[in-house]
């Protein structure tokens, strides 16, 4: 027996060695060794092993079991004969070690020494504010610190005292001083019975070179010369099957598993919990089947850069984004980057925080069809800055907008169905080079939305909105019962009429109100979308078994107290189901005479699905849906939402009204009825209310009126009315919109009131909040930005003066629209027309770039106005003239990009001259490192300007000019006056080196602006006429000081009592550009830059 195994054992070894195919096994149990042969009988104990040693034909099988391992491929395939590692389902792949040895110091677990260490940024903070900044919360996505306990994160602190159940602090010491610190779930006291697990590896699949590089696109498309290939070795033809994933400790720009070659197939895998993304893929012509990313950090599936013919096919994406990533930057379901001839086919996107499904930048081809998005708290489909994108037979529902094809130009969207979504279809717009024309948008359907049905991206150059766009929108239907019927066109237009009127490509489209007026193929097709997702929810969750057959949309339902809750009532042929577009946790009640059986499931975006059984009272039932996605099962056919119990209104003077003037007087109306056939006692309890008793007989109404006055910060007042009888309380709110008055004060030129300063407070950041997955509710960070701002006016100017606490004052090299700085708001048309849609005479908004230098100095409104061409190299090196032979290029990195010269070698423009002129400010920010002399004195780095006559010879002296030698490791702001000669006409304009031994010059916002005119009169080209804006630096922030000459306000009445639209907003480019602060007037949901329009603002009185 013993000699016929070895026998078999040197069989499988020769069939190897000979180049036949050979089968290995890999296993976790005792008795498994890396000097075994790697047969059934005597497997090898790593995956390391089996990954060096598999060849082109082997298979190698990985037995049930956990492996602590990393599956680094090293070798490849063949077309004919790939290397295949397959499991059975049951093999799981884990950066996570058990870690033992924790005591008990009361409610926490303690492990001391702790050594452990993670760098959890790359690179300079400042690099990537967005995801490195020391005080936003957002920081805690990136960093490597995981713990889970039985299989469930625990949420990382920053200090010990906010430690709380399901939480923990670690701090590591290499000194033996470091700790881990956890506070384990409620329930949990013997750390010794529980399973606690670290994930220690930053990989669990990857090829011969690690995570990065991460393939051969990367060599092919990612900067480097083909020609190098040869130095990188390949990995191709590789086959994964029923295997899992997980549990990695990777940066935030990286993944937990990674596809380092082409032509890999990846087929019945999971890939959940990564710290970022759950499997990066970097070869082409990938095959992804059937495979599911779920509770990753980051992302669930992306590529690197230049992917193309790639395969992705009925998979699932669901969860993802766990850790709060910087949703506009690069997480949600799946992200794909530069990807091209690309099949995305059945793919289900459920749950995600961010876009479900996202191909962004130069992507080409790419085909989207038969996919399923729903629950997602972002865009379900999108399509951004590309070109070729196919979306065919797809549903959307839930998501916060459905579909987007955005900057894009030759799209084909065909027989789409949205529904239920924050917007609909958004589409269009133009940035620099990527243009939103040629697309076709046909035969879709956009149902019962909340916001736009559909929304065209605005652009500096509008082209996209231009019949010559060729832009087609035919055939498509835009319904709705509670929904919105408007569109966005520049402005909100009302109805598709008017849009159609505005855009003459639209054609064919219809719009109706009521589910009765949809025709029946339309029916049929959205009660198809609902049986898809129903199928879905079915693969995702088997426990639930929802009848598939025979789905029919019934009704639909505005539900909750609040407003927040979109229902859909489905029959099916196993009973009625209502599913809910969930916009915020809200009390749905409905009318059902089933005591028991009915299940209410919720579906966060973060944290575990819930599955809660509602205990009715014969005649209502009711329990919280949680936003973005929900389901109740099991209510009787007749149910219906809960009518007449409780109602409230508000009114003034009898008359219903919701927009008040911050201080205004009111009354809410409070309605009750007593449904019950005896009689009953009810409580109500809100906002002047308080546990207000009400007796009721049988089918007795009664209602109060509470007085209130509006106040600022309580947009929405909230009552609950309880009663035992009904067994479960209700809610009711009533949403208002409050404007909100400050003061001016009326000063001499020059002089601020000493009080009475808008306060612009950091407690109003978004997305400031890091999830608990154990509480479900969040732990609230630290905030950096805040500011106050006075006002003053007097019979000639408006004076407003802003002061900014900010922890790192950054000018993004987008200029003002991504920098640091301020926004102004002023509408001064008067009353009458306060809240008008558009801008007009009378309205000014200023977006103003936070000062860089610690001294008064004017500062740049629209950078766009610059007499230098692309100072900031927002646009590459384009705009300047580079010689022939230089060495000088463009840097990017994520909020700023610049001009790198390295040697002798310059880059210039020629710049003309107004003859009003008589002296100009050149500046820069500039770094260098080891520029060493020549042998003269002008043999150093410098900017320099030559001024030139009309025949374009050399005019004036020589002035000194910005010099550069030796090493400045940081950013340098350096800036200096020229007077301008007589006969000058224009000036050269040369950042660069001459003559100099080595050295590179780095250098950046490159700037001219016109300092007085011929007589020494001060000039402010920069700012518009009238209108005068300084600021500083100072400890801990900056200063602003706007001064607004009311003279241009032909219709102002500059008097005491006068009232003017007003609002400030702070822009912080070091946080989620989605985090700009408002102040304390009417600005309450405020988007970042370029949020606001006329028709959102506080005021300001004269006094």
């Amino acid at each position: 027996m013993n000699f016929w195994k070895l026998l078999s054992c040197a069989a499988v070894v020769m069939i190897s060695a000979s180049g036949f195919a050979a089968e290995y096994y890999v296993s976790p149990q005792a008795g498994a060794s890396d000097e075994n042969p790697g047969t059934k009988e005597k497997p090898w104990s790593s995956l390391g092993k089996a990954g060096k040693s598999a060849k082109a034909g082997d298979t190698v099988f990985i037995q049930e079991g956990i492996y602590r391992d990393n599956l680094q491929i090293m070798n490849s395939g063949t077309k004919d004969a790939p290397i295949t590692f397959a499991g059975n389902g049951k093999a799981i792949i884990t950066g996570a070690d058990v870690v033992t040895g924790f005591t008990r110091e009361g409610k926490l677990w303690v492990k001391r020494p702790w050594a452990q260490i993670f760098k959890w940024h790359w690179g300079d903070e400042s690099t990537y504010p967005e995801v490195a900044n020391e005080n936003s919360p957002f920081m805690s996505a990136g960093r490597m610190e995981n713990v889970f306990i039985n299989g469930i994160p625990m949420q990382w602190v920053p200090r010990k005292e906010d430690l709380a159940p399901g939480r923990f602090f670690w701090n590591g010491s290499a000194e033996g001083k470091g700790e881990l610190l956890i506070h384990p779930p409620e329930g949990m006291d013997d750390p010794g019975k529980a399973a606690i697990e670290i994930p220690l590896r930053s990989a669990v699949l990857c090829g011969p070179w690690g995570t990065f590089p991460r393939g051969m696109s990367e060599v092919r498309g990612g900067g480097k010369k083909f020609e190098d290939s040869a130095k990188y070795k390949n990995c191709e033809y590789i086959v994964l099957k029923n295997l899992t994933f997980g549990y990695t400790c990777e940066g935030f720009v990286g993944s937990g598993a990674v596809i380092s070659g082409d032509n890999w197939t990846v087929e019945n895998c999971i890939f959940e919990y990564m710290n970022a993304g759950g499997l990066w893929v970097g070869g082409d012509y990938a095959k992804v089947k059937n495979c599911i990313f779920r509770y990753n950090g980051k992302y669930g599936l992306g590529s690197k850069f230049h992917l193309d013919g790639a395969l992705i096919e009925d998979c699932a994406a669901i969860n993802n984004n766990r850790k709060f990533y910087k949703i506009a930057w690069d997480a949600g379901g799946m992200k794909l980057h530069h990807t091209k001839n690309t099949t995305v086919r059945r793919l289900t996107t459920a749950f995600n925080f961010g876009a479900a499904l996202w191909f962004d930048i130069e992507c080409e081809g790419n085909t989207i069809e038969d996919c399923v998005s729903f629950g997602n708290d972002g865009l379900g489909l999108f399509y951004e800055v590309s070109d070729a994108g196919k979306f065919r037979n797809n549903v959307s529902f839930g998501n916060g907008v459905g579909i987007m094809y955005a900057h894009s130009a030759h799209g084909d969207m065909q027989d789409n169905v949205i529904i239920g979504c924050s917007s609909g279809l958004v589409i269009g717009g133009d940035r620099e080079k990527y243009k939103g024309v040629n697309n076709n948008f046909q035969k879709n359907i956009i149902f019962e939305i909340r916001g736009s049905n559909l929304g065209w991206k605005s652009s500096k150059t509008p082209n996209s909105k231009d019949l010559a766009s060729k832009n087609m929108l035919t055939e498509n239907l835009y319904a709705s019962v509670n929904g919105s019927t408007s569109f966005e066109f520049g402005s909100l237009l009302p109805d598709l009429k008017s849009f159609e009127s505005d855009y003459k490509n639209a054609s064919g489209n219809m719009q109706v109100k009521g589910l009765e007026n949809i025709d029946t193929a339309a029916r049929s097709r959205i009660d198809t979308a609902f049986q898809r997702i129903i199928r879905c929810l079915n693969t995702l969750r088997p426990d639930m078994k929802l009848s598939e057959e025979k789905v029919h949309l019934k009704s639909v339902w505005k539900l909750g107290g609040k407003g927040s809750v979109d229902g859909f009532w489905l029959e099916t042929a196993g009973g009625p189901l209502l599913m809910m577009s969930v916009y915020g946790e809200d009390t749905i009640s409905l009318s059902c005479d089933k005591k028991d059986g009915v299940v209410l499931w919720n579906f966060p975006h973060i944290g575990a699905n819930t599955r809660e059984e509602l205990k009715g009272n014969g005649f209502l039932v009711s329990g919280k849906a949680r936003k973005k996605f929900a389901i109740v099962t099991g209510l009787s056919p007749e149910a219906e939402p809960v009518k007449d119990i409780f109602q409230i209104a508000a009114l003034q003077q009898g008359k219903p009204k919701n927009d008040f003037r911050e201080g205004e007087d009111f009354t809410v109306n409070i309605s009750i009825s007593n449904p019950l056939k005896t009689a009953a006692s009810f409580t109500v309890q809100g906002p002047g209310i308080d546990k207000q008793q009400f007796q009721l007989g049988p089918g007795e109404k009664k209602s109060v009126d509470v007085a209130q006055k509006a106040k600022g910060g309580s947009e929405q007042l909230v009552y609950a009315l309880n009663s035992e009888a009904l067994g479960t309380p209700l809610e009711q709110a009533v949403q208002l919109k409050v404007t909100r008055m400050a003061v001016a004060k009326k000063c001499p030129d020059g002089a601020l009131p000493s009080d009475g300063a808008i306060v612009i407070d950091s407690a109003q950041q978004r997305n400031v909040s890091i999830w608990d997955e154990q509480t479900g509710k969040t732990w609230q960070g630290k905030g950096d930005l805040s500011g106050t701002a006075s006002v003053a006016w007097n019979e000639k100017n408006l004076t407003v003066l802003v002061k900014v606490s900010d922890n790192k004052v950054l000018r993004s090299g987008r200029g003002v629209q991504c920098a640091d700085g301020i926004e102004l708001f002023l509408d001064c048309r008067g009353e009458k027309d306060f809240h008008a849609a558009k801008y007009s005479d009378g309205v000014i908004h200023l977006k103003v770039a936070a000062p860089l230098k610690d001294s008064w100095e004017p500062l740049a409104i629209d950078t766009d106005k610059a007499l230098v061409r692309n100072g900031s190299f927002k646009k590459g090196i384009t705009e300047w003239f580079v010689p022939k032979d230089a060495k000088a290029k463009e840097v990017q990195e994520a909020v700023s990009s610049y001009a790198r010269i390295e040697g002798n070698s310059l880059i210039q423009q020629d710049i003309a001259i107004d003859p009003k002129w008589g002296r100009i400010k050149v500046s820069c920010r500039a770094r260098y490192e080891k520029i060493v002399p020549g042998e003269k004195n002008w043999h150093t780095g410098r900017l320099v300007v030559e001024f030139k006559d009309k025949a374009g010879a050399h005019a004036g002296g020589y002035p000194d000019m910005i010099t550069f030698k030796g090493t400045g490791k940081e950013w340098t702001a350096q800036a200096k006056e020229y007077d301008i000669p007589e006969n000058a006409v224009s000036f050269r304009l040369q950042a660069g080196m001459w003559n100099v031994k080595s050295g590179i010059l780095e250098i950046d916002d490159i700037a001219v602006m016109p300092v007085s005119d011929r007589s020494g009169r001060q000039i402010e080209s920069s700012q518009p006429e009238g209108i005068s804006v300084v600021g500083r630096t100072v400890p801990g922030g900056y200063e602003v000081k706007s001064v607004v000459g009311l003279a241009r306000f032909k219709e102002l009445k500059v008097q005491p009592g006068t009232v003017i639209g007003f609002d400030i907003g702070l822009n912080d480019s070091d946080v989620d550009d989605s985090k700009a602060l408002q102040s304390q007037l009417f600005w309450q949901n405020a988007k970042g830059v370029g949020a606001y329009d006329a028709g959102k603002f506080g005021f300001v009185r004269f006094e």
